[in-house]
């Protein structure tokens, strides 16, 4: 299989990244490929539920990397 930062590269377009997500380092791991491509992450409300990270920590694992009051990707 294709490295994340690969695939990205590879397909030329925004990446939105779903699934596989369980602790918060899975969510900085997918910050650091926002440059390289990824453009949104869905998380799945299971980490939520079993307590691995709330909601604001999901939220602050992104904050120097994304404006939630501007649509489109990092300035």
């Amino acid at each position: 299989g294709l490295e994340a930062e690969e695939f990205c590269a590879r397909v030329h377009r925004p990446v939105m990244a779903r699934g596989g997500i369980h602790h918060l380092s899975d969510l900085h791991a997918l910050h650091e490929l926002v440059p390289h491509g990824v453009d949104g992450i869905i998380i799945d409300p299971e980490p939520l539920y079993d307590g691995a990270f709330t909601y604001t920590e999901a939220v602050a694992a992104g904050a120097d990397r994304f404006d939630m009051f501007f649509w489109g990707p990092p300035q």
